[in-house]
């Protein structure tokens, strides 16, 4: 579901006219679609089954934020991922900052929790530790910024000349993504764009 409809485009630009709905319409998803390229991170709610690298530590940080819903994680150093699920009660997750952590009572092993010591960490190893969960906002909750900073990205398209704050632009199938120079857009978007990127998991 999109972030806005053409309708609440339209309120926050001031805008009355028909002559632009039928862009604005196919314009919205594809701008909604370059922000998240942009700032790394899906932001509509959805179920996701990733892999991550582990690093010997006690953490890992997924991708989507905020995460809903956790579970299970599943560790397997050959990649097969027919081990059993971890135990979700020594797991616990910070939803806004996506990490997912071991707890070990306080920094301690806990011999009652885990069967070594080497199991109280997530273990070294390329893509070895799977993880599903929901993550996201759902679309009554969507964030106040990101809908301003989407009104003004489709309108800063429809009013340039050429392709300035775009770049790779396909008429044929309305697909684009944000531009390297986006000297259309204000400081408070600019600023948006730069939060939203900042603490986003850029791979």
């Amino acid at each position: 579901m999109a972030w806005l409809s053409l309708t609440e485009w339209k309120t926050l630009q001031g805008v009355t006219g028909t002559e632009n709905d039928a862009q604005v319409t196919a314009l919205l998803p594809l701008t909604e679609q370059a922000i998240e390229d942009w700032i790394g991170r899906k932001i509509e709610a959805a179920d996701y089954v990733e892999d991550y690298d582990g690093y010997g530590t006690t953490e890992i940080v997924l991708r989507n934020r905020p995460v809903t819903e956790f579970g299970p994680v599943i560790q397997s150093p050959n990649r097969t991922f027919g081990e059993d699920p971890m135990d979700t009660s020594v797991l616990s997750m910070d939803p806004d900052s996506g990490v997912l952590s071991i707890d070990t009572g306080g920094g301690g092993y806990d011999p009652f929790l885990f069967g070594s010591p080497a199991d109280a960490i997530f273990h070294p190893g390329k893509r070895t530790v799977r993880v599903e969960y929901t993550a996201g906002y759902l679309a009554a909750n969507i964030p106040g910024d990101l809908k301003l900073l989407l009104a003004e990205v489709v309108s800063a398209r429809l009013n340039s000349s050429g392709s300035e704050g775009i770049k790779s632009e396909t008429l044929g199938s309305y697909s684009y993504t944000l531009g390297d120079s986006l000297d259309s857009l204000s400081p408070t978007s600019k600023a948006t764009l730069d939060a939203w990127r900042d603490r986003s998991n850029l791979r």
